[in-house]
């Protein structure tokens, strides 16, 4: 697995784009058109072709999207059946890779997605392929990824304020403490936690 460098020459045979979800009014989400946006911008650099796009439920609305977005009909494969991404490489192998004899991937995806397709997706199936895995970009702001980080935050504070008044009342179910594996747990309690007299 390799990383794409600026200016680097290298003609992938296709680009593969990680579907996702719809939002509430049935549009795909943001995050996946960045997904289709970085895989447009590097089929425009010449880097591939083809480009692939994958899900159930999801991969025609990707389609229309990036034919709003200029690219050419012929130049995009739909694959409609996956409802995962491991499903989606292994239909991808069967219907596309394997008859097309194609040896050179370019998998586009969110950030927190690729750690995942890096560490057990290309070892477990594509570890006969050269893949480039690359992360588009999120459109979670440093706002929203506080935001995200305030919640769990709190939502850690609510257990150990209950768990910590339990053991002061004598109702402590022991059997939590085990599954708090942060060790600073202690600390955090002293920092954190008010306890009204």
């Amino acid at each position: 697995m390799m990383n794409i460098r600026k200016g680097m020459n290298l003609n992938a045979d296709v680009i593969l784009i990680c579907g996702g979800g719809r939002n509430e009014v049935g549009e795909i989400k943001a995050y996946v058109k960045e997904r289709i946006e970085k895989a447009i911008e590097l089929q425009k650099l010449g880097y591939a072709d083809k480009i692939i796009m994958t899900g159930k439920n999801v991969s025609e609305l990707m389609y229309e999207y990036a034919i709003k977005k200029g690219i050419e009909k012929s130049s995009i494969w739909i694959e409609n059946e996956s409802t995962s991404t491991a499903e989606n490489i292994q239909i991808l192998l069967k219907k596309y890779l394997i008859p097309n004899n194609m040896h050179i991937l370019i998998i586009v995806s969110s950030y927190w997605h690729t750690k995942r397709i890096k560490k057990i997706l290309v070892p477990r199936y594509l570890k006969n392929y050269q893949c480039f895995v690359i992360d588009s970009v999120d459109s979670r702001d440093e706002n929203d990824i506080q935001k995200l980080k305030n919640i769990k935050d709190e939502k850690w504070k609510s257990i150990l304020d209950k768990l910590f008044l339990s053991i002061l009342t004598g109702k402590a179910k022991y059997r939590l403490i085990p599954k708090i594996k942060n060790v600073s747990w202690i600390k955090f309690l002293k920092s954190n936690i008010m306890i009204e007299k």
